[in-house]
């Protein structure tokens, strides 16, 4: 079964409901430009592993280089020094193992593991963002926006949107679909349920306050006459 995150979206649905009756746009282009702008809000509030607290809590170390020339020109690149790797990677790699039903290593067998331990997390980094990406580029060429994420990772198993289309009842639908397990059971990382449920309250103060301007813009040009 495919996890699911749950947010209160009734402030979204009321203003939504007001917005419509002055809106000159289809309901299915207005689902889709509200849905990619709290995507948008909901990728800038998920938080990201900090790159420096990583290496410092571990002890190493990472040198940057830009791509000059080819396909991936401009691109970073990364070294990783392992050399003062410390004990603490190597108890919390251990940790994690006999947490999870393995047996513990030594020497050269946990400095490869340690090594694997540390290059995934620095991996890592940003793989929370980057689970709204394939949503939000979805909506967004079918919109015409711009939109061009610091962090875009790897990921296997990415997410996407489903775009409302015109018609009777149009429904749009952003899946995000990186999941954690805990005790084998998947579940969406509370930090990004909360993050979604920012975005939505934020996406609907923003629409009372366009649809408030708008009124009050209307009463102004009625007292001037």
């Amino acid at each position: 079964m495919n996890p699911t995150l749950t947010v209160n979206t009734t402030q979204m649905e009321a203003a939504l409901r007001e917005y419509m009756k002055t809106s000159r746009h289809s309901i299915a282009f207005v689902l889709n430009r509200k849905l990619f702008h709290i995507a948008r809000r909901a990728y800038d509030l998920t938080p990201v592993a900090k790159r420096d607290s990583i290496l410092r809590t571990f002890n190493v170390e990472q040198t940057e280089r830009v791509v000059a020339k080819g396909r991936h020109a401009g691109k970073i690149r990364r070294k990783t020094n392992y050399s003062g790797l410390n004990q603490s990677a190597f108890r919390i790699m251990n940790w994690k193992r006999k947490k999870s039903g393995k047996a513990t290593l030594r020497g050269a067998e946990a400095l490869r593991a340690t090594k694997a331990m540390v290059a995934s997390r620095l991996r890592a980094v940003g793989s929370l963002k980057s689970g709204w990406v394939g949503a939000i580029v979805r909506l967004k060429n079918i919109l015409n926006e711009t939109f061009l994420p610091p962090f875009k990772n790897r990921l296997n198993n990415p997410g996407t949107a489903l775009p409302a289309r015109p018609g009777p009842n149009p429904v749009s639908e952003v899946q995000y679909r990186l999941a954690i397990n805990k005790r084998l059971s998947a579940k969406i990382d509370p930090r990004v349920v909360d993050a979604l449920q920012k975005a939505f309250n934020a996406e609907a103060a923003d629409t009372w306050r366009h649809l408030t301007a708008k009124l009050q813009l209307d009463a102004n040009k009625v007292n001037a006459k």
